[in-house]
This record gives structure tokens, C-alpha cells and sequence, in this order.
């Protein structure tokens, strides 16, 4: 299983990714609900509606079958990716332990281990867990996908780049491995290529939101605030009640000029997300300049990507 935004599944760790936990000739647990999640969130494009939907009934359901076949491995394992689906990290990774105590040489295991300690905020610990995953199963593309998001967390894009290149060889269909890879470049400044990346992964993936964000981060970068402000407009379409979305609005109106405008958009990202530190200081720092008293540097976020790890 694949992810994204420092363990925050809203932000798009389903979103464009082909999971699973391994099978026996057919689908597994892990990849039955992995179809169910995707199949959601191209109806819904947020893991918010997939938790209220159809596709969590049919989580719990197999969760459910899973429990009665007791401390089986398999079972374990696909009870630890329901947590992750439900976002309940550190009960995945007691249950992804467990399997680990059963059966040490399952690379699934290791894997789960490593995206629950994403989504905990622990890098470190994740990167080894999927390096351990890619040690025991090279083939496997998850493994080197989340040894890549380790890196990008840990700050480390010539690695990251290198491993997600790894597994986009194995891979190269997959909307979420680009994702990745778009990230590690425009860490490294290479705005181009990080572009024709995310540029790939829109044209596979158009109804997913995240992807228009991060090619939004990216147009800005480059300076280029229209067609920037675009791909903002299109993301505010598939997710209108994404306070990120519209908190990236206002930084970029805020460059095109347009201050009034992006007054009205980060209003409307604090009505969205009233706790938000950074939405509250993109607002008074609007209202200054609208008073003629300053403005802001060009440090800011767009707002697309996860908030203090750069996606």
C-alpha cells in the first residue's frame, strides 16, 4: 500500500495507488480493499467519503472474516491494513508486529510496518522497515515506493529519487509512483521534470485532486502563476471543501495581484479549517497589504502538499 502526507490519508496515500498484501493465485484481503478504496475515491476523490461509504462496509465486513481465522499471518496482516485504511496507525502496527512474531520473513509485514510508522511520524523507523520489505521481496514495487517516502521525509531526495525510480521500473503505470517522484525532483530543483511527471499523472489520474495541487506547488515554483492558479481551480473543483485548496488559491492570487481575491479564498480556507496556523497567517498577512502595511516572501506553501514534510 502505498502513501502520502506524513500518515494523513486524506492527502492522497490511496489516491492513483495499486496495494495489496500478496495472494495465493487470486486477490488477497489487502487488495480486495484496496479496489474497494480506489473504486471510492474516484467517485468521491476524498478518504473522508470512502470511511462513510460503501467501500468501509466492505472493509468491516472482511475484517470481520479475517478475526475468525484467529493468529493466522494472513489474517493479521489484512486486519492491520483495515486499521491503516481507518487511519488507526498504532493498531496497525501492533497488528503488523504480531504477524512479524508469527512469520519473520514475511515482506507484506514489513511493509505495513513501514506505512503505520509513516503515519505516526516516525521516518527512521519506517525506512528501515521497508528496507528490510525490499531486502526479502526486491520485486515488489510498494517496498522501494516507501522507501522513497521515507527518504522525501527524511529530507533525502537523491536517494528517495533513486528508490522510486526503482520502483517505477517495476511499476511504470502507477499514478501514485510519480507522484512520489515529482516530489524528489522538485526537492532537488529540477521543476521541469517534476512537471512532465505530475503532467503524466493527470492525464491518468484527471479526478484526483492531490495530483492538481502538487502540479500547482510545482507551476508556482517555476513562476508560473496562471496556469498555476488553473490547476488550483481545477483541485477547488474536486475538492471544494479542501481548505488546502483554497489557502493555495490565495497564495497564488496573492502573486498574480489579485489581493482581493485571495483575501475571499483564505476567508474561505479558515471557514474550512478555523485552527490552522498558517491559513490564519496568509489572512493578516493579506490584510496588511491590503492596508498598504507589508506583504509576505515567497517561503510560503501553495498548500498542496503535506504540511511540514513537502509534498
Amino acid at each position: 500500500m502505498a502513501a502520502r502526507g506524513g500518515g494523513d490519508w486524506r492527502q492522497g496515500r490511496w489516491e492513483g495507488a495499486d496495494a495489496g498484501a500478496g495472494g495465493d493465485g487470486g486477490q488477497s484481503w489487502a487488495e480486495k480493499a484496496s479496489a474497494e478504496i480506489e473504486e471510492a475515491l474516484r467517485q468521491h476523490q476524498d478518504v473522508a467519503a470512502v470511511r462513510e461509504g460503501p467501500a468501509m462496509k466492505a472493509v468491516d465486513k472482511l475484517d470481520e472474516e479475517m478475526r475468525a481465522a484467529g493468529r493466522h499471518p494472513e489474517a493479521l496482516l489484512a486486519r492491520g491494513y483495515a486499521r491503516l485504511v481507518k487511519g488507526e496507525n498504532r493498531a496497525a502496527l501492533a497488528m503488523f508486529r504480531k504477524v512479524m512474531r508469527i512469520e519473520p520473513e514475511m515482506p507484506d509485514g514489513y511493509a505495513g510496518m513501514g506505512e503505520a510508522l509513516i503515519g505516526l511520524g516516525r521516518p527512521g523507523r519506517a525506512l528501515a522497515a521497508f528496507s528490510t520489505a525490499a531486502r526479502l521481496d526486491p520485486g515488489a514495487a510498494k517496498s522501494h515506493t516507501g522507501r522513497g517516502e521515507a527518504l522525501i521525509l527524511l529530507d533525502r531526495p537523491r536517494r528517495a529519487l533513486a528508490a522510486l525510480d526503482r520502483a517505477l521500473s517495476i511499476e511504470p503505470d502507477s499514478t501514485l509512483i510519480q507522484l512520489r517522484r515529482a516530489e524528489a525532483l522538485s526537492m532537488l530543483g529540477r521543476h521541469e521534470a517534476a512537471l512532465a511527471a505530475l503532467d503524466e499523472a493527470a492525464s491518468r489520474a484527471p479526478n484526483v485532486w492531490t495530483v492538481h495541487m502538487l502540479r500547482a506547488s510545482t507551476l508556482r515554483d517555476m513562476e508560473r502563476h496562471g496556469e498555476a492558479l488553473a490547476a488550483l481551480d481545477e483541485a477547488a473543483r474536486l475538492k471544494p471543501a479542501g481548505a488546502e485548496v483554497h489557502l493555495g488559491r490565495g497564495m497564488v492570487l496573492v502573486d498574480l495581484g489579485r489581493i482581493k481575491d485571495a483575501a475571499a479564498a483564505l476567508d474561505e480556507a479558515a471557514r474550512l479549517d478555523p485552527s490552522d496556523e498558517e491559513i490564519a497567517s496568509a489572512r493578516k498577512a493579506v490584510r496588511r497589504m491590503m492596508s498598504g502595511a507589508g506583504g509576505w516572501g515567497r517561503g510560503r506553501r501553495t498548500g498542496g502538499g503535506r504540511k511540514g514534510t513537502g509534498a
